[in-house]
């Protein structure tokens, strides 16, 4: 496991800290986006979104307001017509409620003093009971909006209409009842979507209604999180406010407004969790992208690591002027032949060559043809061994071959073929100086060492030179009585 983690330390090490700056770098954006999210959503959402409900209820009063003066015309003509039915006022009034999905529209007439409703009823205006007429009656504006409770404790809306003739003579009020439930759908599904907690308080706190994700009942004055700004929220000057509370779950995020038209304040609130919601996942794909990207990253790195180990592998193994192995490496790669040709039990022979003269063609033809002669005779050699065999360079204008599963006959035979390849190949040297090469062949002895084994090719290829040259030499391993 030591010589693993040596081996790939350096991998160990880059992947940590590749992991520790992906971790780092998505805790801070996490950490800026939340804070940014809270700014965003003070500064803007929650503004955008209070303004957004405001005028939502507007628009939903407006179109409540249309439906009651749409028929303007019948109810004015209706009125002043001493004669007309009570029954056409009930199927008018029914016919706007069935449009509208009213809980009743109605009319109430100055001239007889009755209340005209769609569900069929016809009674007399009651001071007590129908104040409402009175005070539209009485009022500036051509139309009342009077928020109360209705069954269940549900809040209802009122609008009313004063219904004047041409002459500007006050005819009566014409009106519709609505559940609050009507206007505040498209809020609700809104706030749902956003995941907002929005609710609507009256003047004296009361909460009159919420959204149905986050039900609310109650009083502003009793309501943990609000009660210490409960008096700020329903203060009579009180138009809009956003700011950060503390809740018992953490922070939140809180903007109010205060809608005239009902005389409520809209409250729109946003947890900590919610402003960040889907961070936690937003961090999990950062750090699962990390994980790839520093994935992929290793992985290229330990490519380039190890493309870089091979070439200086290559370097220290191979020699740089013929791409064959060096000495160093042959005499690693030869005592594992011998320990695999030990166990086996297999023969193998050793071949040392050197180029003949080459030292006076350097100093005729200079060193740059020599280090060509080198390196064509390397390559030639290469071509004429088998893919088992061992060929390096062991020195200066000396090569060396291995050759495994290989007897002294068959070796002796190689050792030819490279001679006369040499020599009948053309190196094509201006003045035709011939080139060829001195070998020296020995099978190893069994009980031989490398260094005797090396011996005695030296000494065959010795001998060659002194023979004359171009011509290989055979050294038989002399076995002991």
């Amino acid at each position: 496991m030591s010589q693993l983690y040596k081996k790939y330390q350096l991998l160990v090490w880059l992947g940590l800290l590749l992991v520790a700056g992906w971790m780092a770098s998505s805790l801070v954006t996490q950490y800026l986006t939340e804070q940014l999210l809270w700014k965003s959503s003070l500064q803007r959402t929650l503004p955008m979104t209070v303004a957004a409900v405001q005028a939502e209820i507007e628009r939903n009063l407006a179109r409540s307001t249309a439906s009651i003066t749409r028929d303007d015309v019948f109810l004015r003509d209706w009125a002043q017509n001493e004669d007309a039915s009570s029954e056409a006022m009930l199927a008018h009034l029914r016919s706007g409620q069935q449009k509208d999905q009213a809980i009743t529209h109605f009319f109430a007439a100055e001239n007889d003093h009755r209340v005209y409703d769609s569900q069929g009823a016809v009674r007399r205006l009651d001071p007590e009971m129908d104040a409402w007429y009175q005070k539209t009656r009485n009022q500036q504006l051509a139309t009342l909006v009077m928020p109360e409770w209705g069954v269940n404790q549900r809040p209802v809306i009122f609008v009313t209409y004063r219904v004047m003739d041409q002459a500007g003579n006050f005819l009566g009020v014409a009106g519709v009842n609505l559940p609050f439930d009507l206007l505040s759908a498209s809020m609700d599904r809104t706030m749902a979507e956003q995941n907002l907690r929005i609710c609507l308080v009256d003047n004296s706190g009361k909460i009159v209604w919420s959204d149905s994700k986050h039900p609310v009942q109650g009083n502003l004055h009793t309501q943990d999180d609000l009660r210490p700004m409960a008096q700020e929220l329903l203060a009579e000057d009180h138009h809009s406010n956003q700011k950060i509370i503390t809740t018992a779950q953490g922070n939140s995020l809180l903007a109010s407004a205060f809608i005239p038209e009902l005389g409520w304040t809209v409250l729109v609130q946003q947890s900590d969790a919610d402003a960040a919601a889907g961070m936690q996942s937003l961090l999990l794909w950062q750090i699962a992208a990390g994980v790839v990207l520093s994935a992929g990253g290793l992985l290229l790195a330990w490519m380039s690591i190890r493309r870089h180990q091979q070439h200086l592998r290559q370097l220290a193994n191979s020699d740089g002027m013929t791409g064959l192995m060096n000495r160093q490496s042959f005499t690693t790669s030869f005592q594992q032949a011998v320990q695999e040709m030990r166990r086996f039990k297999s023969p193998f022979c050793f071949i040392l060559f050197d180029i003949d003269f080459l030292k006076k063609i350097n100093v005729s033809h200079g060193h740059v043809t020599g280090d060509r002669i080198i390196m064509e005779i390397a390559k030639m050699s290469k071509q004429s061994v088998r893919g088992s065999d061992l060929l390096c360079r062991w020195g200066g204008e000396q090569f060396a071959l291995l050759l495994k599963k290989c007897e002294l006959e068959q070796a002796y035979k190689i050792a030819e073929q490279l001679r006369l390849n040499v020599q009948n190949y053309s190196f094509s040297l201006e003045d035709e100086t011939p080139v060829t090469i001195s070998l020296g062949v020995a099978e190893w002895g069994e009980n031989e060492t490398a260094d005797e084994l090396f011996a005695r090719v030296d000494e065959a290829m010795f001998l060659a030179k002194s023979e004359g040259r171009n011509r290989a030499e055979v050294s038989y391993y002399a076995t002991s009585e």
